[in-house]
C-alpha cells in the first residue's frame, strides 16, 4: 500500500486544504505562492508553475535524487517506519518561517536600495550607483537562495551570521 501523498509531502512543506486538493509551496523551484497542488483522491501532485508532477514515489525520487527502490525504502513501502515524523515537519516549518522573515527583510532592503539607485542615477553619482548595483545583485541572489530548497538548510545553519549581516545592512541603508 502506498503511503499517503498528502502526509509525505506535508512532512516536507506545509499544505493547506483548498476544496478537494491541498496547496503548498513547490520545492522544485523558488516559489513565492502556493503553486503545488496535491490530490489525495488521485494520489498525485502537480506544480502549476514549473510543471513537476507525479505520485508519492516520484516526489521523493525527484526531490531527493534517488531511485524508485530507494524512494520505496525511504517511505517504508507503506509503513510509517523510516519516514520522517512530526519533529521533522516542525523543523521544516521553523526553517520556512525563518526564510520568509529573512525574505521580507531582504525585499525591504531591495526597495530601499532601488530608491537610492534611482536617486544616484538622477544626480549622476556614479560611485553610489555602483555600490547600489552590487548590493542589489547580492541581495537579489540571496533572496533566490532563501526560496530554493537545495540551499535553505545550509543557509539556515548559518542563520546567526546572516541575521547579523542583514541587521548591519539595514542600519547602513
Amino acid at each position: 500500500m502506498k503511503p499517503s501523498i498528502v502526509e509525505v509531502i506535508g512532512e516536507r512543506v506545509p499544505l493547506r486544504k483548498a476544496g478537494k486538493e491541498y496547496l503548498g509551496l513547490c520545492l522544485f523551484h523558488p516559489d513565492h505562492r502556493a503553486s503545488l497542488s496535491v490530490s489525495e483522491e488521485k494520489e498525485l501532485f502537480h506544480c502549476f508553475a514549473c510543471g513537476e508532477s507525479g505520485d508519492v514515489y516520484d516526489f521523493i525520487m525527484k526531490l531527493d535524487g534517488v531511485s524508485f527502490s530507494e524512494a520505496r525504502s525511504r517511505l517504508g513501502a507503506g509503513s510509517t517506519e523510516g519516514r520522517p515524523g512530526r519533529p521533522l515537519l516542525e523543523t521544516a516549518r521553523a526553517i520556512a518561517d525563518w526564510a520568509n522573515e529573512q525574505t521580507a527583510k531582504v525585499n525591504s532592503l531591495l526597495r530601499e536600495i532601488g530608491q537610492r539607485l534611482e536617486l544616484a542615477e538622477q544626480c549622476t553619482f556614479t560611485e553610489e550607483q555602483e555600490v547600489c548595483e552590487r548590493q542589489w545583485t547580492i541581495l537579489s541572489d540571496f533572496a533566490d537562495y532563501l526560496q530554493n530548497p537545495k540551499f535553505i538548510i545550509e543557509i539556515y545553519d548559518s542563520r546567526a551570521d546572516i541575521e547579523a549581516l542583514l541587521s548591519s545592512t539595514e542600519a547602513s541603508a
